[in-house]
């Protein structure tokens, strides 16, 4: 919707595109609102800006003031992007319920078991209907509430992963379960070590890598969570060539829940900013994981992950790290994170031959 930017919150979720003076944006869409970027578009005197009906905690916004010319047009415009909105205010829904339910964790309460999987399983049943959206969720983590929307955005995407990787819909919804629930253990550790995050000491590092087994033993507790699920909460930090942790095992004593499981979580934790580490720019995170696959992770399941990237890139409108914007046109099967772009004018750039450039970000999809 329209609304003037002084009846604007903090929170706030852009629904297109901010423009000024030129063709580039100087503020794209899905972005969340921060004061900082309430100065910054009020320095280049934006007077109204589009922004999706939920704030990023999942509450509804109420501007008090609509601009008047825009009302007629928003008509039309939510005909296109409905299904996308629910969708996500699905998603930001589920993450203040599993932020409440972390804090409860905090305090000793048990696993909500079933209200976590009725919160789930209708969730991952909307995004395999539109599973583009999936890949556009980091979009909404802020570093504050990093753990939480994390949590959720594995959760999702593991359970896509396993769709793709044929499970049945039982399955299915385990792999999405122990993702959710991956880092409960978490809540274990002293509040000051989550809330520090940087310049770690050996202690604090042994304690951080001990959380694992604290989720596996916060769900052991309930006779409703199988073998398959506990083993992919203490798993999913192992890897392939037994570097991980806790147990640091190799690949052939993993279960396959955590194997899917530490893909995602591994991918979708380096393009967000995290309280101790910055992004990584979207295709530069899938080409750190294409150099690990034989090494750190299961192939297949990277091989199969990228095959679902591949399958939502062709006509994707994304945004380079030197903030140029093309549409991906072709996707070599072979060398995925380096499409051919159509540029703005109508130029097409291979990224082949630009080692130096990766795409940061989705624009649409």
């Amino acid at each position: 919707m329209k609304v003037n930017l002084s009846d604007v919150l903090e929170g706030c979720i852009l629904r297109s595109d901010v423009f000024s003076k030129s063709e580039k944006p100087i503020m794209p869409k899905k972005t969340v609102l921060t004061p900082l970027h309430l100065e910054v578009l009020k320095a280049f005197n934006i007077q109204a800006i589009d922004v999706e009906e939920i704030l990023n905690h999942g509450a509804p916004f109420h501007p008090s003031h609509r601009k008047r010319d825009a009302v007629e047009k928003e008509t039309n415009d939510r005909s296109i992007s409905t299904t996308h909105s629910e969708a996500i205010e699905d998603y930001l829904e589920a993450v203040t319920l599993f932020k409440e339910q972390f804090m409860n964790w905090q305090k000793g309460q048990a696993v909500a078991y079933l209200e976590m999987k009725t919160m789930l399983s209708p969730l991952i049943h909307t995004f395999i209907k539109d599973p583009k959206q999936a890949l556009t969720l980091y979009h909404y983590c802020q570093q504050e509430e990093y753990l939480y929307h994390h949590s959720v955005s594995v959760a999702l995407l593991s359970a896509l992963l396993a769709k793709k990787l044929k499970y049945d819909s039982k399955a299915v919804l385990d792999i999405g379960f122990a993702g959710l629930l991956a880092d409960a253990g978490l809540a274990k550790l002293p509040p000051r070590l989550l809330k520090k995050m940087t310049d770690l000491n050996d202690y604090d590092i042994k304690q951080f890598k001990q959380h694992p087994v604290f989720g596996y033993q916060m769900l052991k507790k309930d006779p409703r969570v199988h073998e398959g699920i506990l083993l992919g909460v203490l798993q999913h930090h192992e890897k392939e060539d037994g570097s991980g942790y806790p147990l640091g095992i190799k690949g052939t004593q993993l279960h396959p829940y955590s194997k899917i499981i530490a893909v995602v979580d591994y991918f979708h934790a380096m393009i967000c900013s995290r309280p101790h580490h910055p992004k990584y720019p979207l295709y530069k995170a899938l080409e750190s994981l294409k150099n690990d696959r034989f090494s750190k992770y299961d192939s297949r399941i990277v091989r199969c992950f990228f095959e679902d990237v591949l399958h939502v890139s062709i006509g994707t409108k994304v945004r380079l790290t030197n903030q140029e914007v093309g549409e991906i046109i072709y996707v070599d099967t072979n060398d995925p994170t380096r499409p051919i772009l159509r540029m703005e004018g109508e130029q097409t750039l291979s990224l082949k031959d630009h080692k130096d450039l990766f795409i940061d970000d989705i624009l649409s999809i």
